[in-house]
Formats: structure tokens, sequence, C-alpha cells
């Protein structure tokens, strides 16, 4: 054996590149490795191509940290790849130090395995596989020795064997069972690699998210990279000297009796006159309380696990993040081989793939001997209590407890902080727009209400509960993990919690963008919908004697709102369930003759008629109608409104005549009533024109329509809903009176505008795409309207489902453009 090896490594693998360098160099080989060869001044990459190309052999150093670590090894080895690109001469040779997966090109080559050797034995194989790398057969040449024997040896002045763990280590055994993390502790490994100065990393994020488990799994992937590797427990800093201490006497630092501080200094002074040391500061609070005790010198690291921001003066900040699903699925697969994919995602999914749950959930399913269905059968009785249950290793808190102490000195900073957290909590687990405070000030508990009346002490209250990690925050918007949300209403006083659920759906009442077809209302909706849900459900849940009569109309009131809002958008099933339930209540709150109560039972009617069923909605608007005229009087705007109704609802249950008639009497009585330019009025003459083209006539429906149009632009503007809709049927009718192809371009404008102003998911854009194909194919194009009709239909797939009837009417176009295609 002999010739030149180059050594491709990383640098948290430099103990293992020196020493086996030096076992090559010791016989008879010579090494070319970066931080012997490549001095100041080098140029590195032709001096690596340069090596790589005159070497006989290239020995890659493969670990999780190589595998996720930059190019740069990557490009060294496809260098002596590309010079035995068939492995004939087996210059490329994987050299496995620490478990990992080898992947690609490196997988499919045989490796050399030092894993789990002691230092004789792994010098012994690497030389042997060596050698048999030169000759091409790995028979041994003498008898190998009793496997049971630990050969001994005169030490030699060389570096020491990197398998074992530096001589200074206190650092606790890793997680078996510890879970992904791979880009985190790269990115880990890479702020931490030394320039020759101190360097410090921290990790942040939530209670229970892993920060602690990932710093100790960081420890030993790379504690052969140092020398010494102290953990200090750092929540109090008063215990940080005595922890250093105890380093010192490992160190050999002269001791000050009874004075720990002094003895700590002396520490720091050492390791600032060292290199290759790991300082890890677990769960510090404050900057203040460790940078006294970070050396000002020597090659070394600092790294810190916190849940506080404010560390981004040291040196860069990781945000550890709950597990990926993907993560979630494999650690709860391997801790209950049993459990099948579809609870394991339940199970992910109720527990915010927050990692302590989802071991303590295991724990408990464990010693509880629980099926993880009988686990989420329990979750949803009493899922609060569940928190509290199981023992995950390592961990001496539960989810129950884990952000107690946060919660606690967040009371004591800042009483509107702990508030705010305290409302938050009763809302959806969904990003929460900081906007649903500021809009109505008014029903917040005083001490959150002077912070929201004031921005910078609402940007305070904010900057608390994130500095704590309880929150994240991203622009205009706030969220909560789903189980910080759980633990903190649980540990909310009752009392407490109707009053902030009562100021909840005040404020959300007064905020209400109720009228659902304005442009601006879609945008509200969209950030607003699932808290609007999550507390008006809750509002009527409560029983009466613990609501007041002002809440549970503030419930009915958005929910009814809320009904509305997703029959707009095509969401009608939804809908239909929402205005029953408000209706149950509007009747219980206000009595079944109040307007409110009449208001929703036409728009439940109309929900249920979109769901396919336009004779039953006909049916229950001609009884509101009747119950309107008793009630309100003939001349009542909401008696009106059901006129119009009832004729629009006839129409679509096949009597366009007899909609056209009715609609043609409405419409003198809101001219007489309300004006020219009222929006009913406007409604009551598009309705109009719509039912006359229905009744036979297109030229009179375009016609009117045109005539509308105008009226639209002068009173609701070019960009409100009722000016699209015109514009729309406008189109539409001019193609029925012999003229598609105008319509057609009149119709891609109009796409455009919908897109724009309503988003490409709202109904009256799919409406529009549908007819423009339609009108395409008409004016002599039936590919491009197949083409456009096909992906229309993935998209009402998507927003509508399967059953909807605009759903199925493109199925049926899409098959009748296709056929006209073939043609």
């Amino acid at each position: 054996m002999g010739g030149h090896v180059f050594v491709s490594y990383t640098a948290a693998d430099r103990k293992w590149a020196e020493w086996i360098a030096w076992v090559l160099e010791d016989n008879g080989l010579r090494v070319v490795l970066q931080d012997w060869d490549f001095v100041p001044g080098t140029d590195w990459v032709r001096r690596m191509e340069d090596a790589v190309l005159r070497s006989d052999r290239m020995l890659v150093l493969c670990s999780p940290a190589y595998l996720s670590s930059s190019d740069y090894g990557r490009m060294e080895w496809q260098v002596a790849l590309r010079a035995d690109p068939a492995a004939a001469e087996r210059r490329l040779v994987p050299v496995k130090i620490r478990d990992c997966t080898v992947p690609g090109v490196l997988g499919g080559l045989t490796w050399i395995d030092l894993t789990g050797r002691g230092e004789a034995e792994a010098e012994r194989f690497l030389l042997d596989r060596l050698t048999a790398a030169d000759s091409g057969r790995a028979k041994p040449t003498e008898r190998p020795g009793f496997p049971g024997a630990e050969p001994t040896g005169a030490p030699v002045p060389r570096p020491d064997f990197p398998g074992r763990l530096p001589p200074v280590f206190n650092v606790r055994r890793p997680n078996p069972r510890f879970t992904g993390r791979e880009h985190l502790l790269a990115r880990l490994g890479e702020a931490l690699r030394s320039t020759g100065r101190v360097t410090v990393a921290s990790v942040r994020g939530l209670g229970g998210v892993g920060k602690t488990e990932t710093a100790v799994e960081y420890c030993h992937r790379h504690a052969t990279g140092y020398d010494t590797v102290w953990w200090i427990d750092a929540e109090d800093p008063g215990t940080i000297p005595a922890q250093l201490a105890e380093l010192g006497a490992l160190l050999g630092v002269a001791a000050d009796p009874g004075d720990a501080v002094a003895t700590a200094q002396q520490v720091r002074h050492r390791l600032a006159r060292q290199d290759d040391w790991l300082l890890v500061f677990d769960n510090a609070e404050d900057p203040a309380g460790i940078t006294t005790w970070i050396p000002d010198g020597g090659r070394g690291a600092v790294l810190v696990t916190t849940r506080r921001t404010g560390y981004q003066s040291l040196g860069p900040v990781l945000e550890v993040p709950v597990w990926e699903r993907a993560e979630s699925l494999e650690f709860l697969t391997e801790r209950r081989p049993d459990i099948t994919r579809t609870d394991a995602e339940h199970l992910a999914e109720t527990l915010g793939d927050l990692p302590l749950a989802l071991e303590q959930a295991a724990a408990y399913l464990d010693t509880a001997q629980l099926t993880p269905t009988r686990y989420l059968e329990l979750w949803d009785k009493a899922g609060d209590r569940l928190l509290g249950r199981g023992h995950a290793t390592g961990h001496t808190q539960t989810v129950a407890t884990v952000w107690t102490v946060a919660m606690d000195r967040i009371a004591g900073e800042s009483p509107a902080a702990e508030v705010l957290l305290r409302v938050c909590a009763l809302l959806a687990p969904e990003p929460i727009p900081t906007g649903l405070f500021t809009a109505a000030p008014e029903p917040w508990p005083p001490v959150l209400a002077r912070a929201v009346e004031d921005e910078l002490e609402f940007e305070d209250a904010l900057g608390i509960l994130a500095s704590y990690a309880l929150i994240t925050r991203d622009r205009d918007t706030i969220r909560l993990h789903r189980l910080v949300q759980t633990v903190t209403t649980t540990s909310t006083p009752p009392p407490q919690r109707e009053e902030l659920l009562r100021a909840v759906l005040a404020s959300l009442r007064a905020a209400c963008r109720f009228d659902v077809t304005a442009p601006a209302a879609s945008a509200w909706w969209r950030g607003h919908l699932p808290h609007v849900l999550t507390c008006a459900r809750a509002g009527l849940r409560r029983p009466r004697p613990a609501q007041s009569a002002r809440a549970r109309t503030d419930a009915s009131v958005l929910l009814h709102a809320t009904g509305r809002y997703l029959g707009e958008i095509g969401q009608v099933g939804q809908a239909v369930e929402l205005l029953e339930t408000a209706l149950t209540s509007d009747t219980d709150i206000f009595g079944p003759d109040h307007v409110v109560t009449l208001t929703t039972r036409q728009d439940l009617a109309g929900s249920r008629g979109e769901t396919g069923d336009p004779d039953a909605a006909a049916d229950t608007f001609a009884d509101v109608v009747d119950d309107c005229l008793r009630v309100l009087g003939p001349d009542h705007l909401h008696t009106l409104i059901a006129r119009h109704n009832l004729a629009n609802w006839r129409g679509r249950a096949g009597d366009p005549d007899a909609a056209a008639d009715a609609l043609a009497a409405l419409l003198d009585d809101c001219l007489r009533v309300l004006g020219p330019d009222h929006s009913q009025t406007l409604t009551s003459r598009h309705a109009l024109a719509r039912w006359r083209g229905k009744a036979g006539n297109p030229d009179a429906a375009a016609d009117a329509l045109a005539a509308l149009l105008d009226d639209h632009l002068r009173v609701l503007g070019p960009e409100h809903p009722h000016t699209l809709t015109t514009r729309h049927n406008l189109a539409y009718w001019r193609a029925q009176a012999g003229n598609p192809a105008a319509a057609a371009d009149a119709l891609a404008d109009l796409l455009d505008d919908r897109r724009r102003v309503l988003g490409p998911d709202h109904p009256q854009t799919l409406t529009t795409r549908h007819n423009l194909a339609c009108w395409r194919g008409e004016a002599g194009d039936p590919h491009a309207a197949a083409d456009a009709l096909a992906e229309l239909l993935d998209d009402r797939l998507r927003v509508l489902g399967p059953d909807h009837p605009h759903t199925r009417i493109t199925r049926v176009n899409l098959e009748y453009w296709r056929r006209k295609a073939a043609l």
C-alpha cells in the first residue's frame, strides 16, 4: 500500500480526518488534508482539484454532518469520480465514521465502516480495507486475531482517536428516538463552525418544541470536534458560576474557596487561551445573564437554547419549529408500529406536531395500554386533562406545565399582554389579524383597551408575548400554537373566560363586514372567518345563565353573516348549516315575527335553493312574503326584498314569465317607495331583464342591462360586484341575441377585473370562466372551449366540491365541447 491519498471531510469531522491522516502517514502514505496543506494564501479551488487529480485515492468521510454540509465536499469527490467514472481503479472510497445513510453515487460504492470500533480495531480495519482496495481482494494475509481480545500497545504521539467522547464532557445521553431536525442541525453546524474566534449561536422556540433535545443531539454528533463540551443549566443565572467552577476542577483551574464567581472567571480566562471547546447555556432567559461568562478568546463555540428574544446581538438565532408532519408520523410509527396512518395523522394534527406533546402521548399510550383510537376519543372529551398525562423521557415537565412559568412572568411584566394572550386563546388556531383588537377597542377589558388605543403599548404587549415564544408574528397577524391555546384557556378562570368571550363577540360584531358582496368584504372575511365561526359557536353553546343576552345576540348575528358570506363564495352546504343554527337562535332570542328572524328565514331559503331545490325555496319565500306583509306591511324594505326573492326563485323553478310579471310589478313599487337609485330598485331592474330574456326576449334583456350598466357605473362605481355582474349578464344576453364573439371578448375583459376584485376562486369569477369558455366554443373554437373547461373543472372541484350544481354543469359542458372538438 502506497501513494497519495486525499481526504474529503467537513469541519465537524476534523478530528476524524486528522486521526486517519496520521494513521496513513505512519504507514507510508502521503495524505493531503485541508487543515494541514491548504495554508493561508492558497488558491483553494485550484489546489483542491490538482490534489485530487494527483492522488491515487480519495477517502470521503461520511457522517450526517458531511452529507448535510455545503457542496464543497461534493465538488471534491466529483473530481475524483470524473477521473475514474467506472470505479475500476477504486479511487473513490467512502469511509463511514458515524451512522448515516449514504445517498446517490457514494451509496453505490463499497465503504469502509469505522463506526462502533475501538481505536486499535479501527486502525487495523482501515489499513486492511485500503490494502484490499489496492489489490482488488480483501482476503487477510494472516489469520485474524480473536475478536474478543483487546490489543495493547504503547501510546504514540498522534491525535486522539475521535471515536470516543472528549475527556471533559457532561452532556446527558442523547434521545435514542431523536427524530428529524437534520436541516436545523446542519445550519447549526455551519453557524458554530470555527472561524478562529469564539462563535455564538442560539436556538429559539416554543417550550416543548425540542430545543434542548436538538442541542443534546448536536453535542453528541459533533463531540469529536471538541476537547471540552460543558452543559450549563442557565435558567437561573445565579447558578452559572458554580457550574463553571465544576468545569474548572476538571480543567485544573485553581479554585477560589468560597467564591464560585471568581473561580468561574478563572475558567473563562482559561478557555480564552484554549481551542476546541463548546459551552452550552440551556434555557437561558436574559442575554445579559450569560454574556458575562462567554470567553473573549480562543477557538471555541457557545450554543444557547432559549424561548426568549434578544439574542441576535450575540450571533445567529435559529428558530426551532414544530415537527414537519412527516417527522411526526415517523416518530409515532416508530413508537407505535400498530398505529394506522389515519390515527397518526389525526393525533399529529390534534397535538399540533409539538414534539413534547407527541412524546407525552406516546408514553401515555404505553403506560395506560391505550389504543391510539381510544386516546383520540378521550381527547375529544378531556383533552386539557390529557396534557398532564404521560411522562416524556428526558423531560421534567408536561405540556400542561411547560408554559406556566412564562405565563406567570408575563402577568407580572404586562397585565395587558396577559389579557391579550387569554383573548387569543379563545380564537381559532389560525393567524389572528391584529386589527381585530384595534378596530373597536371599546369592548375590551380596561387594561387591554388602554393598550390597543396606544399603538406603542399594544406593540409592547405583542412583543412580550413574542419574547416568550408564546406567539409568532407575521406582518399584521399573530398566531398561537393550538396547545398553548388549550392550556391558556384551561388556566383562565371561568368568569374571566366568559367576560373575554363577550368582549371578543362584541368586537367582532363591531368590525364585521355585513355587506358580504362589497369588494373590501372578501379580504376581511378571509382573515376573520375562522375566528368568527369559533367564537360565535362558542357563544351559542354556552348555557343562557353564563352568557348575557347581548353576547348571544352578537353570536347569532355573526353566525348569520357568516352563512351569508359562505353562500356568496359558493360554500352553500355549510351556509345552510350555519343559517339553520342562526334561525333557531334568532327565533329563541327575538321571536318568530321579528325582522331579524324574517331576514334569516329569507337567507336560509335562498341557500337551500342554491343546493339544488328551487321549488322548496320558492315555497318558503311565499310563506315569508305573507309573514312580512302581515308583520311589516307592503312598503317595508324587507317585504320588497322578500317579493323580489320569491319572483327570482319562481323563475329558477321553471316559470320565467311569472317571474318577469312579478318583478315588473315590484319595480313600480320600488320606484315609488325607494327611488330610482336605491340598490333594491337597481337589483329589481337587473332581475327583470334576466327573466324577460329567459322568457324568450334576449334583445330586450340586453337593452335593459345596457341601460342598467350606465346607472350602476354612476351609482356604485366600476368595481362594485353588482356592476361586474351586470357586465357579465349583458355579455350573456348579447350572445343569446346572436353575437357570441362579442360576448367572448367582453367576458375576457371582465375576467381580468373579477380576478383582481373578487379573487380567482370566487364563484362569480369561476362562472365568468365557464361562460367565456362556452362562448369561445360557440364562436367557432371548440378546442379552446374544452381546454378552458377542463382547467375550470379542476378548480370547481377544489372550491365547490363534486356535487355542487355549478361543478356538474361544467362537467356536462366539458363533455359536450370535447365531442364537438373531436368532430
